[in-house]
């Protein structure tokens, strides 16, 4: 099983692909990661951990709301998923990364 958690996640390949069928073939009328950041509430000024943030496409899809006063802490166990996260949100300065598993 941990073998193929490895190669399953060794970057962000799959996960892109489970994305882009939700995009496809969800009837939600607003898309899942726009709602989730919509729960937040995020003033302006908080610290954010984020576990297991995969290739950042959380934040890259909500990208034009996010505050410069933010600071967020991006952690995935996977190294390849810490680098397209980086490539993803290129640019962003609220941004740190560290690779680590969170158990």
């Amino acid at each position: 099983m941990e073998d193929d958690l490895v190669d399953q996640y060794k970057n962000s390949t799959n996960v892109e692909i489970r994305i882009r069928l939700h995009e496809k073939y969800s009837v939600n009328p607003v898309h899942w990661f726009n709602w989730l950041y919509q729960e937040y509430h995020l003033q302006g000024q908080e610290k954010i951990l984020e576990i297991g943030c995969g290739n950042g496409s959380l934040w890259k899809m909500n990208e034009q709301y996010l505050s410069k006063d933010l600071d967020i802490t991006l952690n995935d166990v996977s190294s390849g998923m810490i680098h397209d996260a980086k490539e993803n949100l290129k640019g962003l300065s609220q941004f740190t990364y560290h690779q680590f598993d969170a158990h």
